[in-house]
């Protein structure tokens, strides 16, 4: 066998060898098993403790007993932390929707309808929270026939702190509910979850 021989077949064996190793399997995970902890971000879990103990104590916080039904208008998750949430995020919103509806107490702004209005106003979520931002944005609601009472706005942040061969993260949600007229809030909740990592 030439060396030139050798070498193409030295060569197919290893993209074999490499092709059999990025090979993917998958199964169905049956509902009673735990979540997958990532090894090197915050992952499913996190987010939905998270999301589920902030949200529901905020809203338990703000409901006012025989008031009618109030209309929520979730406008945007701020992501201060280190990590991207990357396609988290449309399943962070889609939960949060989800919670806000199921509460029974409060009526919830469709994310289409808040997605158009943003367009149209060419606003930025944050711009809302002033005046004239605001004012637009309820505007452009107002004439589909929605008027939120409140505006609701999340914080993702997180601290880490690295040990010797660990890194622990602390994750926090804070989630603050805003009156629509007056831009005053009138009631904010914060969780928290810690995860350690290995370096």
């Amino acid at each position: 066998m030439s060396v030139r021989t050798g070498m193409k077949v030295s060569f197919i064996v290893l993209l074999l060898v490499l092709s059999a190793g990025c090979a993917q399997t998958g199964r169905i995970i049956s509902a009673d098993e735990p979540t997958l902890v990532g090894s090197r971000s915050a992952g499913a879990d996190v987010y939905n403790r998270l999301i589920d103990e902030t949200l529901r104590k905020l809203l338990e916080q703000s409901k006012g007993s025989g008031q009618s039904r109030k209309t929520i208008c979730f406008v945007d998750l701020e992501n201060k932390g280190a990590e991207e949430l990357g396609e988290n995020k449309a399943a962070i919103y889609e939960q949060i929707d989800t919670i806000i509806v199921e509460s029974g107490v409060y009526a919830n702004v469709s994310r289409r309808y808040v997605e158009a209005a943003l367009r149209q106003t060419g606003l930025r979520p944050d711009e809302i929270f002033l005046g004239q931002g605001r004012q637009q944005f309820m505007l452009v609601l107002g004439g589909q026939g929605v008027t939120p009472d409140y505006l609701l706005w999340g914080t993702l942040t997180n601290l880490s702190t690295d040990g010797v061969n660990l890194r622990e993260r602390e994750y926090m949600l804070t989630m603050e509910l805003v009156n629509a007229h007056t831009g005053l809030t009138e009631a904010k909740k914060s969780s928290k979850m810690r995860k350690e990592y290995t370096k």
